[in-house]
C-alpha cells in the first residue's frame, strides 16, 4: 500500500508550524460531497479518486477519475461556494491538504499546479457553456413544439411565453452566437 507508506513518511512533524498537511483517505471513503463548502483543497500525492455528480442518487453520474498531481476542491475553496461534485477515494488516496490561509504559499511554490487549476477551470467553463447552449436549443425546440400544437389553451400559451421570458432573462448572446448565463438562476 504505497499511499500508506508515503503518508507515514510525510506525517513526521507534519502541520506543526501550521503548514499544509498530508491526509490519507481510504478506498471508498468520501473526500468531499456535492453541496459541501470546503475550507481546504487537496492535491493528490498518491492514489486515484472518482468524481461524481448526484452521487448516491438515481441520476448519479461518474465524471471521471483523477489521480496523482490533480487538485480537487479548488473551486469551493476559492469561491466560498458549495462543491459542485462529490469525490470518493477509488483507491487509498494520499493528498496534500491546503487551507485558504496557506493558499498564497502554495501558489508561490507550485506554479505548474496553479496553471493546471486554471486550465481545469477554463475547461469547466467551456463545458458549462456547451451544456447551456444544448439546454437552450432543447428548450427552444420544446417551446416551438408546444406553440405549434393544435389549438393550445390560452393558459398554456401564457405559461410557454412566461417560461421563454424567464430563460432569456438569465442568458445573453455569447461571442460565437451561443448563449451564456447573464446572472445566477
Amino acid at each position: 500500500m504505497e499511499a500508506q507508506r508515503i503518508a507515514e513518511e510525510s506525517m513526521e512533524g507534519n502541520n506543526q508550524d501550521g503548514q499544509a498537511r498530508m491526509t490519507l483517505f481510504h478506498k471508498g471513503e468520501s473526500i468531499f460531497h456535492e453541496g459541501d463548502v470546503n475550507t481546504q483543497m487537496y492535491k493528490i500525492v498518491d492514489g486515484q479518486a472518482e468524481v461524481y455528480l448526484n452521487y448516491g442518487t438515481e441520476s448519479e453520474y461518474l465524471l471521471g477519475i483523477v489521480s496523482k498531481g490533480r487538485c480537487i476542491g479548488d473551486v469551493s475553496l476559492l469561491s466560498g461556494k458549495p462543491e459542485v461534485y462529490t469525490v470518493i477515494a477509488y483507491s487509498d488516496v494520499l493528498a496534500l491538504s491546503i487551507t485558504h490561509d496557506h493558499l498564497q504559499d502554495f501558489v508561490s511554490e507550485n506554479h505548474k499546479d496553479i496553471m493546471d487549476i486554471m486550465e481545469n477551470m477554463a475547461n469547466m467553463i467551456c463545458l458549462m457553456k456547451t451544456n447551456m447552449d444544448m439546454l437552450w436549443q432543447d428548450t427552444r425546440r420544446l417551446l416551438e413544439e408546444l406553440k405549434s400544437a393544435e389549438e393550445p389553451e390560452k393558459p398554456t400559451a401564457k405559461k410557454i411565453s412566461d417560461l421563454e421570458l424567464k430563460l432569456r432573462r438569465y442568458m445573453m448572446p455569447g461571442a460565437d452566437g451561443g448563449l451564456v448565463f447573464s446572472k445566477r438562476l
